[in-house]
């Protein structure tokens, strides 16, 4: 009852003795077994609920502008732009890496990337020799815009920036390029949007109205 705890010091009430959490630490590693006892337990332990608004969610709106070669099924993106709530920014040059990080993660998840398995469930293409991903020649330069609005649920008014960019620009990519086939009649398509299965997508089309 006589012990305070404050700024990472224990303190005696009422006099000056103090040891520090750090101190504590290692001297309890060094106590003989015989002056231990059953409610020390395994050392320093310590549980904390964090109570309050917690929650922060960051927002954006991405653009994708494509084009897509009905005679080779190839998808190029001409331009990316960005906008993004990220609230407080406190480092700009990181968060625009992680936009452009999560940019480039949607690309190939939209245009390329795919496990594949033989007969016999075998992944045949189980490491990076032969499985596709992006490249600095697939995503052009990009516009990142930040509008940020501070959230009140944080201490520093920051929302975070990790996935935004990755949960917001697939379904606008895959958009870019069921906007640009639909002149061809092609109404649907899975992920990835390879070249291979574009074209295939775009013939089958063409064959339906021949025959209709």
């Amino acid at each position: 009852d006589d012990l305070i705890y404050q700024a990472g010091r224990f303190i005696i009430t009422g006099t000056d003795r103090s040891i520090s959490l750090a101190q504590l630490t290692v001297a309890f590693d060094k106590l003989p077994l015989a002056r231990q006892s059953d409610k020390m337990g395994s050392g320093c332990v310590a549980q904390c609920d964090f109570e309050g608004k917690h929650a922060t969610a960051p927002n954006g709106a991405y653009v994708f502008e494509v084009e897509v070669d009905p005679h080779t099924g190839s998808v190029r993106i001409d331009r990316i732009t960005t906008v993004n709530d990220l609230g407080r920014v406190i480092n700009p040059q990181t968060t625009d890496g992680q936009l452009h990080g999560g940019v480039a993660q949607a690309v190939g998840e939209v245009l390329m990337e795919a496990v594949h398995h033989d007969d016999q469930a075998q992944v045949t293409n189980g490491s990076l020799l032969d499985y596709a991903l992006p490249r600095a020649d697939n995503i052009p330069l990009m516009l990142t815009n930040l509008a940020g609005t501070d959230s009140p649920n944080s201490a520093l008014g920051v929302k975070g920036v990790g996935e935004v960019a990755s949960i917001g620009a697939p379904g606008a990519l895959m958009n870019a390029v069921h906007d640009a086939v639909r002149a061809y009649n092609v109404i649907h398509l899975d992920i990835p949007l390879t070249p291979l299965k574009v074209w295939q997508a775009i013939n089958a089309a063409a064959q339906l109205i021949n025959i209709a």
